[in-house]
This record gives C-alpha cells, structure tokens and sequence, in this order.
C-alpha cells in the first residue's frame, strides 16, 4: 500500500490479485486474519470497507456478507452497487 492504491497478490505465486485505487489519500490498512475482509483508513470523513469472498470467508462477527454474496452470485443481474 502506499499513498494512493493497495496492491494484493497471491501469496504463493506472486501472481496479481486485485488493486483497488480509492480516490482518496490512503493512510493505514487493516487485514482482517484468514478472512477477505479489510478496512482502509484514508483522508475522507469515513473508513473504507471492503470484502473480498476470493480471499476468504467474513468472520464470524460479519458472517451476514457470506449470505449476501451467495445471493448476489444467484442473481442474473449485471449490474452491482
């Protein structure tokens, strides 16, 4: 992570995950252990949450995101907010 982008890989392969540039200035980042969770401290009034099933399940405390990604993958709809 630096300023402006957090850049995830795969730990084994060293292959490109994901990248995700926010828009704003970054300031810390905070991996949730053996979960696709993660949260970003920035320059805006509110923190960055994000879930990424491909890394992992939510934790136990959040476990409603699983629900909602299971019914999202269900659904035929192109188009995701």
């Amino acid at each position: 992570m630096d300023k402006k982008i957090v850049k995830l890989w795969n730990r084994e392969t060293g292959k490109a995950f994901t990248a995700i540039e926010p828009g704003t200035d970054l300031n810390d980042l905070c991996l949730i252990p053996e979960s696709g969770l993660l949260f970003m401290a920035n320059e805006a009034p509110k923190l960055l949450t994000y879930y990424i099933p491909a890394m992992g399940t939510a934790p136990r405390w959040c476990s409603f995101l699983d629900n909602l990604t299971e019914e999202l993958e269900e659904s035929s709809s192109a188009i995701v907010y």
